[in-house]
Parts: C-alpha cells; structure tokens; sequence
C-alpha cells in the first residue's frame, strides 16, 4: 500500500482503496486475520507499543471515546510494533473493559507496518477506518498518534454498514 502523507497532524484523509492482508499474532499465541473481522468496521491502530506513553494515552482516549458509540458492527483493533509482555496489563492500562469489542495484536518484524504504509526508518503511527468489505475508507499515518479520537470515532459510526445476509 502507497505511504498516506496527513495534511494536518488530526487530519484523516478519505480514501477508498482495498485493505492489505494482516494476519498477526494476537498479544497471546493465537492468530488473527483482519478478514475474521467480517461483516463488521474496523477502526485499524498501528501504535510503537505499551512502553510509549503518549500511544498508550491515545489508545485510551481512544476506547473510552468508542464505548457506546460505536455498537457491535465495528471493532478496534491495535497493532504494536513491539511485543506485548504482559496483555492483561496492557489492556488494564489501555482501559479495556471485556465488553470492549478491542483487540491487540503484535508485529514485531514491522511487516504488517510496512504493508500498511507506517513505517520509514521506522514504525510509525497510523489509524484506518475500514469498512465492512474490507475497503479502506480514511486513513492518517504520521510521527505523532491520530490526536482527535472523538473525530474518529465519529467517521467510524459513519462507515456504511453492510447488507444483512439473506438466509438461503
């Protein structure tokens, strides 16, 4: 995937592009696949890790903007660039409640970085709305955090939704 440059640092940029694969590990020994995620949004966060406390902070603001708002057609999903040590405390610390449709993954070798165009010299932050069809819809990569969680929270309630299936 093409590096999406922001315009501002709380700027997401609306795109309409098909999202790359991401299969990682979980912060535990299970793997995930971003298409298990199907039917519903994703709000996609590529973040440096527990360590950094300015990710950690926006990680919070983050799931605390999204309970309640969001509902059951969309889930968070957070990728680290470093290992998790501890994932109950890590997700103690992000304020994770087990109701929160939150899920933290781990890309030690950056690849699930490089492919989603956070990374230059470097991982580097980055946050996708994706659709229920697997269409990226607005994205931000940058240096900083997405600072405006409240914003993302709100274009995420805006995704379409997709079509109930008919049972055949």
């Amino acid at each position: 995937m093409n590096q999406t440059k922001s315009m501002g640092k709380d700027s997401l940029q609306p795109v309409s592009i098909l999202a790359p694969m991401l299969k990682l590990q979980d912060a535990g020994p299970t793997t995930r696949d971003l298409a298990e995620f199907r039917p519903c949004n994703v709000v996609l966060v590529f973040f440096l890790g527990a360590e950094c406390s300015h990710c950690t902070q926006k990680l919070r603001e983050l799931v605390r903007d999204a309970r309640n708002k969001l509902g059951p057609g969309t889930e968070i999903v957070a990728v680290s660039s470093r290992k998790i040590e501890d994932p109950v405390a890590a997700l103690e610390m992000l304020g994770v409640n087990a109701t929160d449709r939150f899920h933290l993954l781990v890309d030690e070798n950056h690849q699930a970085f490089r492919a989603w165009g956070c990374f230059d010299k470097g991982p580097r932050h980055g946050l996708f709305l994706i659709d229920a069809d697997c269409i990226i819809r607005a994205s931000y990569t940058g240096e900083a955090p997405f600072g405006d969680t409240q914003s993302a929270v709100r274009a995420a309630r805006e995704l379409p939704r997709s079509a109930p299936t008919s049972g055949r």
